[in-house]
């Protein structure tokens, strides 16, 4: 028999400790209590727990204080209650690294389920919720991104989904969506979309690293303007370096502040290591089945390499490089050399792919600005005017482009 996980309880209330703990022993859980925030923190550099659920509001530490401890040594899963009243408490809580919250006693009956949902490893905790279907594997860091997704799902907030492409970025949207409250129609919107949305709509702002500075003014316009009556609620999707835009002012630090306080990371594929094996061999089959190839499985040193690959391009490389191996495959299973040969290949394919999306972006940027120098006859104020800039960032952007005198 599997030994019982370990859940530390914290909170100054007597009739919660034992609501709560006696939920928690039912199902199967071993529990620890504590009064307040500070002989919480005692109880966990002592008990080592799997899982920390605290009240906010406490004498001596609150909830919040225990919960930047914890950060700063250890990811475990921590879920912090409130009170109905208390939703700002909450939402700053998520920006603090907590897992999930939930409002008690009003969803005191979900608290069973939302623990279940952070420990996966105990077999029977994760529901097979249709939503979750987007966003599938069993490495805790997916299981934790899922647990984010959750709780963000029931925050009417504008969300950053940060991840590298092809680490599933719009799958985790799909959830987010479907998890909401909205009913409003999905609508993503690309860098080249100038139109707002017909109808009230959960708009999905795509790919914004790849947004030219015409693409940002007028998105920035728009949802300034389009706020509550176009948008019932706007995600925006980026990659890991739209951080460094901003802060070398190539991407306006409105956009970014308006996301960038709720995010969701999506972890890349080499992240996920256990989930490999099983996505390849899906992978493979399906090839196989296009194809018309009777190749059904991987030698043990090609599983090895698969294991250890890091995978930049994530899912699709991976996918790539199966029908890559599945259609020059020399027998019935995939060998290295087999791997190695389809991988080579897919990387000088894609790694021509980025080099064009880059130099098209460029290409934009540059357009854009020489169209202004134009029109504002080399007024480095009015073009930073009408693009809502500070004069040195145009002139930034001027030197990058080579439009400097």
């Amino acid at each position: 028999m599997p030994t019982p996980m370990n859940v530390l309880l914290v909170d100054d209330n007597p009739e919660a400790i034992g609501m709560i703990s006696s939920e928690l022993r039912t199902a199967g859980y071993q529990v620890r209590t504590a009064r307040d925030g500070e002989e919480g923190w005692a109880r966990f550099r002592a008990e080592r727990p799997d899982l920390v659920i605290s009240d906010i509001r406490m004498p001596k530490e609150t909830g919040l204080d225990l919960l930047r401890r914890i950060r700063g040594v250890s990811d475990l899963p921590v879920i912090l209650l409130t009170a109905h009243a208390e939703l700002h408490v909450a939402v700053a809580a998520l920006r603090e690294g907590a897992s999930d919250f939930v409002r008690f006693p009003d969803e005191a009956a979900e608290l069973l389920a939302r623990v279940g949902r952070l420990l996966p490893e105990r077999g029977n905790a994760e529901p097979d919720d249709a939503a979750m279907r987007w966003m599938r594997g069993d490495a805790r860091a997916m299981s934790d991104a899922r647990a984010r997704v959750r709780a963000l799902a029931r925050l009417d907030v504008p969300v950053l989904v940060s991840g590298e492409p092809g680490s599933g970025r719009m799958n985790a949207v799909r959830a987010l969506y479907e998890l909401s409250a909205t009913r409003a129609p999905l609508i993503e919107i690309g860098p080249a979309v100038r139109e707002l949305p017909k109808r009230k709509s959960f708009a999905v702002l795509c790919e914004l690293v790849q947004w030219s500075v015409d693409a940002q003014n007028h998105w920035a316009a728009a949802l300034r303007e389009g706020a509550g009556t176009k948008f019932a609620r706007v995600v925006a999707v980026a990659e890991p370096s739209l951080a460094a835009l901003v802060d070398r002012l190539e991407f306006r630090r409105d956009i970014w502040a308006r996301f960038s306080r709720f995010r969701l990371d999506v972890p890349p594929l080499r992240a996920c290591a256990q989930d490999i094996p099983s996505f390849a061999r899906e992978a493979l089959l399906d090839a196989a089945r296009l194809l018309g190839r009777s190749v059904s499985g991987f030698t043990p040193g090609a599983l090895e390499s698969l294991r250890k690959r890091p995978w930049p391009g994530n899912l699709p490389e991976l996918r790539d490089a199966m029908t890559q191996a599945v259609a020059y495959a020399q027998g019935p299973r995939i060998d290295r050399n087999d791997l190695d040969f389809a991988i080579e290949t897919v990387i000088a394919s894609r790694q021509e792919s980025l080099a064009n999306r880059r130099a098209a972006k460029q290409s934009a940027d540059r357009d854009e600005l020489v169209k202004l120098l134009t029109e504002c006859r080399g007024n480095v104020a009015e073009i930073a005017r009408r693009l809502d800039m500070t004069r040195g960032a145009v002139s930034y952007r001027l030197r990058k482009h080579g439009l400097t005198r």
